[in-house]
């Protein structure tokens, strides 16, 4: 431990370093050594678990008794688990007393919490008195993923959504992923767990599942009660749709290892290049009709360059600010209308399109038909609402 007792610091001031400051305890911000004691920390900690484990007149919890498992744990944080008896507590708040008396760290009371099932309210309330924890309630949020045993609402998982909308949608160039489809996105990613089951990951969800639920029969010939939980029933469903892209013991790709885009993939198949094929042509009709509406005859709707074509037949400041206010209008509603097939299945006709655009750039028009504006263009805008310009 001398590595950590013998740090001194200096404060920089002035393009300079001054005094000597002693290291009582812990180590520099950014020490490459600091995850390494973590680690041992920490799987001292694991050892003690087990050997609490062990211990006559301790009991496992229902569901992990026969992993024989008492802990997990997430970086630095723990989760204990335990039958809901006095003497089972009694032995794990030993075991978290026997790692606070050897490395001086200890579980901070406000932020622990007790979380039960079918448990008479006397003991529990004896067992949050015995350890000066509170009571928790379900659902509760880990890391922002809402924690629940049922089947979460809409409300539960607005919070996630929201932070998800802007990671996942987001250009990959801004850092997102760009997903088009965070419906089949979502399908493919749950899928991952499907596949670490048939391939019988090494890894403690795999084994607990194939312990509890599979009781070691054939993944792809099983089929869930009705009162299991939700979410298992949900993978098992999805498990049902990939079933075809799974060829043998491997997937469909050429290395033969699944892959949440391969999975994307593979459940979108030719829909992908169908559905931009479709909107290309839905953006298409709803221009056309907005130059029509426009008066302007312009061909050629290469995007590159459509606005150098339609500013050589406008002229004045105050018209090409109206037209650059019809565009912008274009391209929302042709984004909100694509959102609005994507999650309601409604698909708006294009010339409905062109008459929300109209009512949206009404109060440009009325800002723009003034004296300021020269003839020509104050009547090519009021000729497009009805609207004489004096």
């Amino acid at each position: 431990m001398e590595c950590i007792s013998t740090t001194q610091y200096s404060i920089s001031l002035n393009v300079g370093l001054y005094g000597k400051i002693q290291g009582r305890r812990g180590l520099r911000l950014g020490d490459p050594i600091s995850p390494l004691l973590f680690i041992i920390c920490m799987e001292y900690f694991i050892r003690i678990l087990n050997r609490v484990a062990m211990i006559i007149g301790f009991e496992f919890h229902t569901k992990c008794k026969g992993l024989k498992l008492n802990h997990l744990c997430f970086v630095d944080d723990m989760l204990l688990f335990c039958k809901g008896t006095y003497q089972s507590v009694v032995l794990m708040l030993r075991g978290l007393q026997t790692f606070t008396d050897t490395s001086g760290l200890s579980t901070n009371a406000r932020k622990s919490k007790i979380f039960s099932a079918n448990m008479k309210t006397q003991s529990l309330e004896d067992i949050c008195e015995l350890t000066g924890y509170q009571k928790g309630t379900l659902p509760f949020r880990y890391l922002g993923v809402p924690i629940s045993a049922k089947k979460l609402t809409a409300l539960d998982y607005e919070m996630l959504l929201e932070k998800l909308a802007v990671r996942v949608c987001r250009p990959k160039k801004a850092g997102g992923l760009w997903v088009l489809d965070c419906m089949i996105w979502n399908e493919a990613s749950v899928a991952k767990y499907a596949w670490n089951i048939a391939q019988k990951a090494d890894n403690l969800w795999v084994r607990w599942v194939d312990h509890i639920y599979l009781s070691h029969t054939n993944w792809w010939d099983y089929t869930p009660p009705t009162d299991y939980s939700w979410y298992w029933k949900k993978i098992c469903s999805i498990r049902d749709k990939f079933k075809a892209g799974y060829m043998g013991n491997g997937w469909i790709t050429h290395n033969g290892s699944y892959t949440i885009h391969s999975g994307y993939q593979h459940r979108k198949g030719e829909q992908e290049a169908w559905y931009w094929e479709k909107w290309c042509h839905f953006s298409k009709e709803c221009l056309k009709l907005i130059l029509q509406r426009l008066g302007l005859g312009v061909q050629n709707l290469n995007l590159h360059s459509l606005w150098k074509m339609m500013t050589r037949n406008i002229t004045g400041r105050k018209c090409r600010a109206f037209l650059h206010a019809v565009l912008t209008a274009l391209v929302y509603n042709i984004s909100k209308a694509r959102n609005r097939a994507l999650w309601k299945q409604a698909v708006p006709e294009p010339r409905r399109v062109r008459d929300q655009i109209k009512e949206d750039c009404k109060i440009k028009v009325y800002n723009h038909i003034d004296s300021n504006i020269n003839r020509s263009g104050g009547n090519w805008i009021g000729g497009l609402y009805n609207i004489t310009h004096v």
